[in-house]
């Protein structure tokens, strides 16, 4: 946008001058850079085999681009059990609770960045009572 550039100057007699110009500044915005990479998400507890009790689900994940807009989702046997946004989740599963059947579990882990990219891991486990 236009701009006015002053100047003042001073000699060592007091002596004073001004001037001005008006500029047009034109700084155009560098290209937007598109994020096609997807997130990277693990599931580091528990790992595959067997589980009893009470079981924290830790979930990491990163991107390349800002981790504090990653979304995050848990999913036991299909059914959402938590959100969030981060680069971490640590939700609790009481594999004691009614209705939970030992034997063999799916969780799953997906995440979603700013731009829309998701990525996903799973494991089973089994649950023994």
């Amino acid at each position: 946008g236009m701009n006015n550039l002053e100047v003042r100057v001073f000699d060592a007699g007091g002596n004073t001058a001004d001037s001005s110009i008006g500029i047009n500044v034109d700084n155009p915005l560098p290209p937007r850079v598109m994020d096609t990479e997807p997130p990277v998400v693990q599931i580091i507890n528990p790992v595959a085999g067997n589980v009893s009790g009470n079981v924290v689900i830790n979930v990491n994940a990163s991107d390349t681009a800002n981790t504090n807009e990653i979304s995050l989702s848990v999913y036991i046997n299909g059914i959402l059990k938590t959100t969030g946004t981060g680069s971490t989740l640590s939700p609790n599963w009481n594999t004691r609770a009614k209705g939970t059947k030992t034997g063999t579990h799916t969780l799953q882990a997906i995440a979603k960045d700013a731009a829309g990219n998701t990525s996903t891991t799973s494991i089973k486990v089994n649950v023994v009572k």
